[in-house]
């Protein structure tokens, strides 16, 4: 899940034992505002849990760790991401150049260009905490 002052963008994916990641779902909303957005990233599963970026973002540790909190109150289970934005893009450039990241047409946003891609990098950092 990667929030900014403008939107909150989460993607649901699943590692295969070949490493490969396979992106099932998206959800995107234009406004941050938490309580819609939590409500509708539970609907895909409530047990699911996720990792939060503020990938990009001027806020203060402080103001990231009470966004944490007031989305884990709103009941998401997310933790904070502890890889940078240039270690994402790692992760993905790998996964996109060993042919190891596959989208569903679920994630149209997400699969309709590289760039939205590179705009979801902090999310990449997930493939590394999926069992």
């Amino acid at each position: 899940m990667v929030v900014t002052r403008s939107d909150v963008t989460a993607l649901w994916g699943a590692r295969d034992t070949s490493g490969t990641v396979y992106l099932w779902a998206e959800h995107h909303f234009p406004y941050g505002e938490p309580s819609q957005n939590a409500m509708a990233i539970k609907k895909l599963g409530r047990w699911i849990p996720g990792l939060i970026s503020f990938s990009g973002s001027t806020i203060s540790q402080a103001d990231k760790d009470r966004i944490t909190e007031i989305y884990r109150d709103l009941g998401l289970k997310v933790e904070a991401s502890v890889q940078g934005e240039a270690a994402g893009a790692c992760q993905m450039s790998r996964l996109l150049a060993e042919n190891k990241l596959k989208s569903s047409p679920r994630c149209g946003s997400f699969s309709r260009s590289t760039d939205s891609a590179v705009s979801s990098l902090p999310y990449s950092s997930a493939a590394n905490c999926l069992p």
